[in-house]
């Protein structure tokens, strides 16, 4: 599973509130390609053997400028990774959580 938070984008559960695109193995926790077949994963592209969980419709929104956002990775039999970073220019920029590039 694939998650990217910023701001509050929809009036759900808190967990589910700044979820801007989220995407999940199309056969469950289980299923899907595993991570180590995909070669990368491209902001709002859905890989093949996963299904878009969030928006729930169309496609994921633009990165804001100056917004800082979170990535959540979890995998089953590999380790997942959280992180932060601020859209920049039109690039990625590796944060800590409170926005402070490392």
């Amino acid at each position: 599973m694939l998650r990217v938070e910023g701001q509050r984008v929809r009036s759900t559960p808190a967990l589910d509130a700044s979820v801007v695109w989220e995407i999940a193995p199309r056969e469950g926790k289980f299923g899907g390609t595993g991570v180590g077949i995909l070669d990368s994963i491209t902001y709002g592209e859905i890989p093949p053997g996963y299904l878009q969980k969030y928006p729930e419709e169309g496609k994921a929104p633009p990165l804001v400028e100056g917004q800082l956002y979170a990535v959540l990775f979890e995998t089953t039999g590999a380790n997942g990774a959280h992180v932060y970073f601020i859209y920049r220019k039109g690039r990625l920029v590796e944060t800590n959580f409170k926005g402070v590039p490392l």
